[in-house]
Parts: structure tokens; sequence; C-alpha cells
């Protein structure tokens, strides 16, 4: 199915966006493209409207993987779902969350991967 993606952080409207999921049993696997406007906002990249909750377990938080990203060379970008929500973080490789000015007219298309409660 399709999942429309939502900015959680308050301080963007996404230049275009577009998701995609599966849904086997408790797992879910989305995709995901978005493109980021020009913006200065300093909130942290949250993305919400995944398209079922995750359980709310520590061990189902979800994670992901970046397929393409232009915001940063010098990271290792992560996505990670949080548990009993609809959402997902960016992280880079020294643990800190990105922020909307940090994909500021840059792409990312990502794969996240969790467990629902049912």
């Amino acid at each position: 199915g399709a999942w429309t993606l939502g900015d959680a952080s308050g301080g963007v409207s996404f230049a275009q966006e577009d998701g995609y999921y599966i849904k086997i049993g408790r797992q879910v696997h989305a995709y995901a493209f978005v493109n980021f406007p020009t913006t200065s906002h300093s909130g942290v990249v949250q993305i919400n409207g995944l398209p079922f909750a995750l359980a709310n377990e520590d061990s189902v938080r979800g994670g992901g993987s970046i397929s393409f990203q232009d915001a940063s060379a010098a990271n290792n970008i992560t996505a990670n779902a949080i548990k009993n929500t609809q959402q997902i973080e960016f992280f880079g490789s020294t643990g800190a969350n990105f922020t909307n000015s940090n994909f500021s007219a840059k792409s990312i298309y990502f794969a996240i991967h969790y467990y629902t409660a049912a």
C-alpha cells in the first residue's frame, strides 16, 4: 500500500514525498523518498505517518537503511522508528539527531522495518 509522510517537527512542508509499504503479519517494511524544502528550521527531523504504529516494546524499535541521501558525505545517516508511534528520526555517525536545516534542499531515500502490536 501507499503511505503519506508528514512532518512531526512542525517546521517544514516537504517539497515532495512518496511512500509505500508491505505488511506481513506483524512485520512492516516501509519505503520512502523525501525532498526537503530550503529551510533554516533547526528542529529535529521527525517524519510521521508510518502506516501502522510500532509495538510498545523496546525490542521492536524499528531500524532502517538509507539507499541515497545528498545531505552529508561526512555522516553515516541512520533511520530509526520510535516505539509506540508512527514516527521516524534520523541520526548521524556521532549519535546526534539530524535537523531540518541539515536536509535543507536535499533528498533522502530510505527503508524502515518494524513490528506492530497486532
